[in-house]
Order: C-alpha cells, then sequence, then structure tokens
C-alpha cells in the first residue's frame, strides 16, 4: 500500500515537472511575441553593441497598463509594468523610455526613467535585477513632481515602452 502511494506521489511530481516546464516555455514565446496585447518594443536603436544585444533579447518588459491619474501637479500618465532579466548577467541599471501616443500611433510625449537603479554613494535604490528576477515598476509621466502636465491628445492607455540603457553588476 505505502509503495503505491509512494509511486504515485513520484509520478505526480514528474508530471508536475513537465506540465511546469511546459508552461514556461508557452509563457516565454507569449512574452517574446509581438501581438496586440504586450503594449512594448524592446529594442535599442542605433548600433548593437554587447549590452544592446543583452537589452534585446533578455530584458522583458510585460503586463504594461497605463491610465490617467489626476495629482497635485495635474494629469499625469500612471504607467505600470513588469520587467524581467532572463539572461545569466546582474542588472544594476535599466533606464526605461516611455513614449504617450495618440489615436494613430504616433508618439507624442516621451519620459526616460530608471526601473532598476542602485545609489553606490548613499546604498539605496531598487536593487539590481539578478537573472530571472522581476521587478513590478509604477511610474507617472511626466514625473509626479514636474509641473507640467500629459499632453490632452493622448489616447489614454496607448503608450510604447523600450529599454534605452542598462548596466551590468561590476
Amino acid at each position: 500500500m505505502k509503495k503505491n502511494v509512494l509511486i504515485g506521489l513520484v509520478v505526480a511530481w514528474i508530471i508536475g515537472l513537465l506540465c511546469g516546464f511546459f508552461l514556461s516555455v508557452i509563457i516565454r514565446a507569449k512574452w517574446r511575441s509581438d501581438g496586440p496585447a504586450l503594449l512594448f518594443e524592446n529594442q535599442i536603436q542605433g548600433n548593437l553593441d554587447a549590452t544592446s544585444v543583452y537589452a534585446q533579447d533578455s530584458v522583458l518588459i510585460y503586463e504594461v497598463a497605463a491610465k490617467m491619474t489626476k495629482t497635485t501637479f495635474g494629469n499625469k500618465a500612471h504607467v505600470e509594468y513588469k520587467i524581467r532579466n532572463i539572461g545569466h548577467k546582474t542588472l544594476n541599471t535599466v533606464k526605461v523610455k516611455i513614449y504617450l501616443l495618440d489615436n494613430r500611433g504616433n508618439a507624442i510625449y516621451e519620459n526616460e526613467h530608471h526601473a532598476v537603479w542602485i545609489n553606490e554613494v548613499l546604498g539605496d535604490g531598487t536593487g539590481p535585477l539578478k537573472p530571472n528576477y522581476i521587478k513590478s515598476v509604477s511610474t507617472f509621466v511626466p514625473s509626479a513632481l514636474a509641473i507640467e502636465e500629459c499632453p490632452s491628445e493622448w489616447a489614454v492607455g496607448n503608450v510604447k515602452l523600450e529599454i534605452s540603457a542598462i548596466e551590468f553588476n561590476r
């Protein structure tokens, strides 16, 4: 009786591992897709050096959501997303450029911010983005403390994100 239970548990464990593996392959393919559900571009403009190639192939932005939020300093685009390092190197800095788009999909405003950063002098920041780690990011465009407002021509929710710079851990 105990032997049958043990065999059943081992078989269930093996099936669970296989399901988890195939699910991770499917999810990774979805993250890399250019489908309409994902509102980001993970491309570096200009020359493709080793850093740019790593950012393009190993840093994913997904689950992007944007809405209009009224703040003390006026209307702002509140953008939330997740960023994941699927590569093998630890990242100390990841800069993301956020574009607000109009109804035709044209960029009408951009703002660059640090999604991942370390302040080595003060010892603060978000901390590094280690391999396979995920960070949830929430930011305002323009900055929450900026006096300027979000352009009224922005098609609310219509944004494009791209990795603009990364820095590896030394």
